[in-house]
């Protein structure tokens, strides 16, 4: 079992946990208020820790790396699958003086940057 809340649950949205934990998809539970997806439950807490955090754990063995991706794939977490594709998504964070600060999801770097005219 695992346990967050619907805050946790609409971030990033849309995606398939947003979109079933929302007040327009009736999701039943059980008598605890558990819901219940069948899936592998190896993969779910880096999902969910992404949703939480934003921040990724990335396996660096291939195999499992695709079993995350499928996951991710079947979450429909679009920031999620890019960075396990190895697409850079960058956020920019702001400018600190001459230099702008970014977040590279894929790598969990932080960066700065000279600002150039």
């Amino acid at each position: 079992r695992f346990h967050t809340t619907l805050e946790v649950l609409q971030r990033e949205a849309p995606h398939m946990l947003s979109v079933l934990f929302s007040t327009d998809f009736p999701t039943e539970a059980d008598n605890d208020g558990y819901s219940f997806i069948d899936r592998d439950p190896q993969w779910f807490p880096t999902v969910l820790g992404y949703l939480r955090e934003g921040s990724l754990f990335q396996p660096s063995d291939l195999q499992q790396r695709k079993s995350l991706l499928r996951e991710a794939q079947f979450y429909s977490v679009e920031v999620l699958i890019n960075a396990l594709r190895g697409r850079p998504f960058l956020v920019i964070l702001g400018s600190l003086g001459e230099e702008i600060a970014t977040y590279a999801v894929h790598t969990g770097e932080w960066m700065c940057h000279p600002v150039t005219a």
